[in-house]
């Protein structure tokens, strides 16, 4: 099975996608002596080297005779190979706490197959920090499918995969296992694929493609975000209402302005504007923000546009004295 491998890296790609992360060709790792797949390091040559302890360039499959069918992509782990892996990840040191809480150790950099290096952190100058669902299946596998963000098909990947923890913050855990969190196919804002279900084996998504429904359109323009993303104080000051008549329950419509800022990992800071007058004849305060006009308290008081630009309106720092958000980074 021929599979292209392609990176989309997450420092690069934010700008036009909050989601980006490494889909490669199924390689195996070449494991280096000593690392016996049954364990018993009885120098036995079961992981592919000879007696001398050099290692054949394409070692033969380990674990009982024919457990793996060769024909097929995928390290058969838990049928076939009845639970024997190709390596054991415990004959490897465990990832540094700062990179890999659990489920990773660190496998020699000169034993990874070349087109999976730029997809892991590393631990030190010659090693690199591999989930050990990799390293119990050589690098052969599909990984579970989950439901991710907005309830879209994913893939549950590893957090010591660098590209899964910069964005812990934006992923659920699904029914993924210890360590793991579910990355969607498909970049939920723009519905481009990730490489999250490209990855090894994996033939890719079942269902196509679904972008976060588009709000406020009359208004500035706005998408339809999970409050859960959003945070229970900023969802609070945006519509709930028109992404659940969208068919999105548990969700808030955010101005694209703000979102786009927000991607790109910048906080969006409103325009400084002084209140119109009949603001300030309500007692409001003559200090405000500009807000765009799809926030609902733009539409509740009567404010005017001020010196904003097209599509925003000035609104006060405080009402009653509560914070409007209107003069504080989004």
């Amino acid at each position: 099975m021929t599979r292209s491998c392609y990176i989309l890296l997450t420092s690069a790609a934010l700008a036009a996608s909050a989601f980006a992360f490494v889909a490669c060709s199924p390689s195996r790792f070449v494991l280096p002596p000593g690392s016996d797949d049954d364990g018993d390091d009885d120098g036995d040559t079961s992981d592919g080297s000879d007696d001398d302890g050099t290692v054949d360039p394409d070692p033969p499959d380990p674990g009982p005779a024919g457990c793996d069918d060769p024909s097929t992509c995928e390290y058969d782990l838990d049928t076939t190979c009845a639970g024997t892996p190709r390596a054991n990840p415990d004959s490897f040191p465990a990832c540094p706490s700062s990179i890999c809480e659990t489920g990773g150790h660190c496998i020699p950099s000169a034993v990874v197959p070349s087109d999976q290096l730029n997809m892991l952190e590393s631990c030190d100058a010659t090693s690199e920090c591999v989930p050990d669902t990799f390293i119990e299946r050589g690098g052969l596998l599909t990984a579970a499918s989950c439901e991710s963000v907005a309830g879209a098909e994913g893939r549950c990947l590893s957090t010591c995969l660098p590209t899964v923890s910069q964005q812990a913050g934006l992923l659920p855990a699904s029914t993924c296992g210890t360590g793991e969190l579910c990355v969607p196919c498909y970049d939920p804002f723009d519905g481009t694929a990730t490489g999250a279900c490209a990855i090894s084996c994996d033939t890719g998504p079942v269902a196509p493609a679904a972008a976060l429904p588009k709000c406020c359109q009359q208004d500035g323009g706005g998408t339809c975000v999970p409050s859960a993303l959003v945070g229970a104080e900023e969802a609070d000051r945006l519509d709930e209402e028109e992404c659940g008549e969208l068919g999105l329950a548990g969700a808030v419509c955010v101005p694209n302005i703000i979102l786009d800022a927000y991607l790109v990992g910048v906080p969006f800071n409103p325009v400084e504007c002084v209140t119109g007058q009949i603001v300030q004849e309500l007692g409001l305060g003559s200090e405000g923000g500009c807000l765009p006009d799809c926030i609902p308290i733009v539409g509740s008081i009567p404010v005017g546009q001020q010196n904003c630009a097209d599509g925003f309106r000035c609104v006060p720092c405080e009402i009653g004295g509560q914070d409007t958000g209107a003069c504080q980074p989004q």
